[in-house]
């Protein structure tokens, strides 16, 4: 699925293409992805010239790209706002590793983290005047590992809408469920967890497609022949699989706020997910809300949704509703509100 993007005025955007080249040629000559990021991001910091910070109103910085940043941004006297695109470092670790202890032929993601990233994105959080998340989930981990509330806002991420293919005026008088998932083929988005889940209760009348890059698929887990995989898919290839599938499953398990979640809700599709999406899927509304890691829940919800066809419906009708009810109040907030001035 290609990238969301926006345009952006070239005359207004300043870049350092070496940093990002270097970056690559370092981990394809074995650096750890980590480590090459790692560096990339502090060289970029200290790129950036003394007069752009001096003549900002507020600095604003990314998670794991700000540390340098802050400290420049609190020398100039100038307030520093970092952008906390997921949730807590830790919390995203632990629950990485817990992925890993059930799928351990997936667990490529789930590493601890360096204690030199991990002493940067604490000085983060530490040197922030306040912490923008695009969810309360998001948040709530920033809490636990003793990030104060006060310094935490809720600023929900929008995205640009997809194609008009999206009216879900499709009969669906026919039989049988179609389920879509979306994303990074990896083990944090819960695919193996959806996989064993499709597995345990699937019916000869459904089917799940898998869209996304499959370079990350591992060479030791086997690939199930009742299940579709298109590949990466373009944003309007993604707007006809939300007008040809039934149900959109998302069983991540460590997210900011999945933007595909919202674009699904936009394409008319009920939404079964985990608490990642918490905010923006209504739990018996909109969708169905999953626990964590738990292959049996995730099963029946599937299940129940495909023997429910009225209750789907519905619920795609409200999901949609409601989608397009958070994009106009994100415009909104964006144009008007205090912290988006």
């Amino acid at each position: 699925m290609n990238r969301r993007s926006v345009d952006i005025p070239r005359k207004r955007l300043r870049t350092r293409l070496w940093t990002e080249v270097t970056a690559q040629i370092l981990q394809r000559t074995g650096l750890h992805p980590e480590k090459a990021w790692y560096w990339r991001n502090t060289v970029f910091q200290k790129l950036i010239p003394e007069t752009e910070i001096r003549n900002a109103d507020v600095v604003i910085g990314f998670d794991t790209a700000s540390h340098i940043l802050a400290r420049r941004a609190q020398h100039a006297g100038k307030p520093f706002v970092l952008e906390q695109s997921i949730l807590d470092p830790k919390a995203k670790e632990q629950a990485l590793l817990k992925m890993a202890s059930h799928y351990p032929e997936w667990a490529g993601e789930a590493t601890q983290r360096s204690a030199p990233l991990l002493r940067a994105e604490r000085e983060e959080q530490k040197l922030a005047d306040r912490i923008s998340v695009p969810s309360e989930y998001v948040g709530r981990s920033l809490v636990e590992f003793e990030v104060p509330r006060k310094k935490i806002f809720v600023n929900p991420y929008g995205t640009n809408p997809l194609p008009e293919a999206v009216s879900r005026k499709r009969d669906s008088s026919g039989e049988g469920c179609r389920f879509l998932f979306a994303g990074t083929v990896t083990g944090r988005k819960g695919v193996p967890l959806l996989l064993e889940a499709w597995t345990k209760h699937q019916s000869p009348r459904c089917h799940l497609t898998i869209a996304g890059d499959l370079a990350g698929w591992p060479a030791c887990a086997v690939r199930p022949g009742n299940v579709q995989f298109p590949g990466k898919l373009t944003r309007s290839a993604m707007a006809e699989a939300f007008e040809s599938h039934d149900v959109f499953v998302f069983p991540s398990y460590a997210e900011g706020m999945p933007m595909v979640v919202l674009e699904a809700m936009a394409g008319g599709l009920p939404v079964i997910a985990t608490p990642v999406a918490e905010g923006v899927v209504r739990d018996g509304l909109s969708g169905i809300m999953v626990p964590f890691d738990d292959p049996e829940a995730l099963g029946r919800a599937m299940a129940d949704l495909s023997a429910e066809k009225e209750r789907r419906v519905r619920m795609g009708r409200y999901a949609r509703e409601r989608a397009h009810i958070t994009l106009a109040l994100k415009a909104i907030r964006c144009l008007g509100c205090q912290e988006c001035r």
